[in-house]
């Protein structure tokens, strides 16, 4: 009885420990963090940048295909 008395009253303390400790949430309202949107945002940035990287890749790809194309007919 005594161990359901403690347990009962430790998670009454954990529910409500983060009013007590103004502990900021893990999740905002829609449940991203401002830690997580900047990671996002860098993750956009890096994605671009790749992309700007295999433009030409793509465009030789599509040369090599056209010229192959072109001998076979």
């Amino acid at each position: 009885m005594r161990r359901l008395i403690t347990g009962t009253v430790l998670f009454f303390l954990v529910l409500t420990a983060g009013s007590i400790l103004k502990i900021e949430p893990a999740f905002a309202e829609n449940g991203f963090t401002q830690k997580d949107r900047e990671l996002l945002i860098k993750l956009k940035v890096k994605m671009v940048e790749m992309e700007k990287r295999f433009e030409p890749v793509d465009k030789r790809i599509s040369e090599l295909r056209e010229d192959m194309n072109k001998r076979f007919e």
